[in-house]
């Protein structure tokens, strides 16, 4: 990846869930390099709808009780996203694609996709553009 740095590359993107049909309160999306025998894992985001203590403090406390509580809970919150279980994908690939020139110093230009995400879409149209003037591609 060092030797790359500065260069426009090629990734795949996927995600996986914890159960079946989008019902999933957890998800996780895995950037690959594409890069014939030395492909390297790029990043990967986990995502979680639920936590379970705010789920069990939301049935015991008052109102006021539960966001005094809340302040205090929100470094360790597992809830980190608030879409449905299908949207987890492609949040996921926008934050690493995002992340991409800070953390490697690469573009993410060409993405090989399984074609039933809204990975890439989510990445294109993107406001504001993950890139300054450079174009996503969908190989």
């Amino acid at each position: 990846i060092k030797e790359k740095k500065g260069e426009a590359i090629t990734i795949s993107c996927d995600g996986t869930w914890q159960r079946r049909g989008f019902h999933s309160k957890n998800g996780v999306v895995t950037l690959l390099t594409v890069d014939g025998p030395n492909s390297k894992v790029l990043g990967t985001e986990v995502l979680s709808n639920y936590c379970n203590p705010c789920a069990k403090h939301k049935k015991t406390k008052t109102e006021a009780e539960l966001q005094a509580w809340k302040l205090s809970h929100a470094q360790n919150c597992d809830k980190n996203h608030s879409g449905s279980a299908g949207s987890m994908e492609p949040t996921g690939a926008l934050e690493m694609f995002r992340q991409s020139e800070q953390l490697y110093g690469l573009r993410y230009v060409y993405f090989l996709g399984d074609g039933d995400s809204k990975s890439y879409t989510s990445v294109a149209n993107a406001e504001p553009p993950v890139y300054t003037l450079m174009w996503v591609l969908q190989n």
